[in-house]
């Protein structure tokens, strides 16, 4: 048995296959994670009633203003309380 390095057959240039291999992976993840989401999100709209919906959209706005508040707030209290010298 013979310990030498295995070495993978050369295809062109490198820089290409690896380009492409990774815009067919970027491409593929984009449409998972935008498709799956709103693939979903259509089917569970189509089985709500108006008064489901309507109180679904108010409820997600106000929580998500809330979360959205609160992270901020925290943030710019972090913030003030640094002692940042120029």
């Amino acid at each position: 048995m013979s310990k030498e390095p295995v070495q993978s057959p050369a295809v062109g240039d490198g820089k290409n296959v690896d380009f492409a291999r990774t815009f067919k992976y970027l491409m593929a993840t984009q449409f998972l994670s935008r498709g799956i989401p709103f693939i979903f999100n259509s089917w569970i709209v189509r089985h709500l009633t108006e008064k489901d919906y309507a109180l679904y959209a108010v409820q997600f706005h106000l929580l998500v203003t809330c979360i959205l508040f609160l992270s901020r707030e925290g943030f710019r209290r972090a913030c003030l309380r640094a002692d940042i010298t120029w």
